[in-house]
């Protein structure tokens, strides 16, 4: 019996199909964010607005920018190089 997913060794080669499809949950991990999804929707807005306020100023928005991960899409890092050519300066992006 032939197996596609292995070398003549025994180990896996590139592209197999051996492990779990791409995305899948571990069993601890779905239920942790199950348990995790319960406990924010049963967080009343109210009481989460008072816990805020109750924070100094630099912890309220040390949060506060924690949480716009979950509400903003973040942006890919941008690597730009810089060459001066003559009296100018020309910087160039790399494409996406």
């Amino acid at each position: 019996m032939e197996n596609k997913d292995r070398n003549k060794c025994g180990q896996f080669v590139k592209g197999h199909t051996g492990f779990k499809p791409v995305g899948a949950l571990h069993k601890s991990t779905k239920e942790m964010k199950e348990r995790l999804q319960l406990l924010m929707e049963s967080y009343d807005e109210d009481q989460m607005i008072a816990d805020l306020n109750s924070l100094k100023a630099p912890d309220r928005l040390k949060i506060m920018t924690g949480l716009l991960e979950y509400i903003l899409p973040k942006l890919n890092k941008t690597d730009y190089t810089l060459s001066k050519d003559s009296d100018e300066i020309k910087v160039e992006l790399p494409e996406e």
